[in-house]
């Protein structure tokens, strides 16, 4: 398996502060290849996690323990962060700031911790921003091939959910995807509501998703979705970490439009997601006909089981073949 975007911090660089930016030039590679987040807490030490391990960035790079040179984040340097990743306008990014978060061009998306402005009972903006949760986007080229046997059989695709807690790979195993699918003639579309599955920037995609892949940036999934369906005629629909009602209603729509759904929802097993009344009763309606459950692990997207719905209703656990990092 190939793992691209191994120039992250490059394209960060914008958007950090200096010592930041110093730190982390001097992280060894291997580390630097292996990172999911960079977090940034007022008052607190810089951490650069990774899969089942986190370390602090240092002066000098890297470190598993806090130490002298450990990068402490104070007031000055999350003001910085917000006012280089805001490009010096939160206005422009009132929308994103509200739900929590910064897209950044390349696939990069920021969490956002602060104060709250209630007005009317709504969220109106985000102040005195505190933490940043720095997540770093992956492409890995055959990180699903374990699933797609089981999305793509007898030139059919059937629809899969991916169960994951956070942080272990479900979008990366998406994009890989949806990738594979793309450059297999399927028609893909990509409904990106948050900017991380395609990562479009300026209408191109960050990520290699072949010829065959249409994505509806920024659309909200059960809007995206259903445009998705009358006008692009896809084959499949890929999106991420499904919620809301309206998603379901959709994923359900999909369904009974003969297209495949690829998604994702934030369970740790196939018990949790059962006591999700919404989500149970889209299983039992045959919205889905396969289901991977990842698992936390030293390696990112590790499948633990993949599950495939039979002819009888029941779902039946099938070998996984090779692990997915």
């Amino acid at each position: 398996m190939i793992a691209l975007q191994s120039d992250w911090r490059v394209k960060l660089e914008p958007y950090l502060p200096q010592a930041i930016r110093s730190g982390l030039a001097r992280v060894p590679e291997t580390v630097a290849q292996r990172a999911t987040e960079v977090r940034v807490r007022q008052g607190a030490p810089v951490q650069l996690r990774m899969p089942a391990q986190h370390g602090y960035l240092s002066a000098g790079g890297f470190t598993t323990a806090p130490d002298a040179q450990t990068i402490l984040a104070d007031g000055a340097l999350c003001q910085e962060m917000i006012e280089r990743m805001s490009r010096y306008s939160l206005y422009a990014l009132d929308d994103a700031l509200r739900q929590g978060f910064i897209p950044l061009p390349g696939g990069f998306r920021v969490g956002l911790a602060g104060r709250a402005v209630v007005e009317a009972g709504r969220i109106s903006r985000l102040v005195d921003m505190s933490s940043f949760n720095i997540r770093i986007p992956r492409q890995i080229e055959g990180a699903s091939s374990a699933l797609i046997p089981h999305v793509l059989r007898g030139g059919r695709i059937y629809s899969t959910l991916i169960l994951s807690p956070p942080g272990c790979g479900k979008t990366t195993l998406l994009r890989d995807a949806a990738a594979q699918l793309s450059r297999r003639g399927m028609q893909v579309c990509i409904v990106d509501e948050r900017s991380e599955l395609a990562a479009q920037y300026k209408g191109r995609p960050s990520f290699d998703l072949g010829f065959s892949c249409d994505v509806l940036d920024g659309y909200p999934k059960a809007q995206g979705m259903m445009m998705a369906i009358r006008t692009l005629s896809p084959d499949v629909i890929v999106t991420d970490e499904l919620g809301a009602m309206e998603d379901i209603a959709a994923v359900r729509d999909a369904a009974r439009c003969g297209i495949g759904v690829l998604a994702s929802v934030h369970a740790g097993s196939v018990e949790e997601l059962m006591h999700r009344e919404a989500l149970s009763d889209m299983l039992d309606g045959g919205a889905f006909s396969c289901l991977a459950v990842l698992g936390k692990g030293s390696q990112l997207g590790q499948i633990v089981t993949i599950q495939v719905c039979g002819t009888d209703g029941r779902w039946l656990k099938c070998g996984v073949k090779e692990e997915i990092v």
